[in-house]
């Protein structure tokens, strides 16, 4: 369980941030409009990074596949659980990065694992 830890704390951390009402990212201040993207991309990248390895660690048998399959479940929860949060809303785009994200990350994982043998 503990091997697993960052990667709950990880996805838990993408929940708060992406579940927030819109009135409470206000509070941070005006936002590039590149910067919604690039938070997605970067925190999928991360989730699928860690479960890839969390996962590994398992013995999955096709830990990047299961990695990837399961972000991008993730961010569809995600984004369908925004429709009833005030100031947010479903986005495609915002799901394709996210499923940029973990490609990306899944694939950085992989690599990562194949020089660290």
């Amino acid at each position: 369980m503990r091997a697993h830890l960052p990667t709950l704390l990880w996805a838990v951390l993408i929940a708060v941030g992406l579940l927030m009402p819109e009135s409470e990212l206000a509070r941070v201040g005006p936002l590039p409009e590149w910067a919604p993207s690039t938070a997605h991309l970067f925190l999928f990248l991360v989730l699928a990074f860690l479960l890839y390895r969390s996962l590994r660690a398992a013995l999955w048998r096709r830990p990047a596949l299961a990695a990837l399959l399961l972000t991008v479940l993730y961010g569809l929860v995600l984004e369908l659980a925004q429709i009833g949060i005030a100031g947010r809303a479903f986005e495609w785009r915002d799901l394709a990065v996210n499923g940029l994200g973990s490609l990306a990350g899944v694939a950085g994982a992989r690599i990562a694992a194949s020089s660290w043998r």
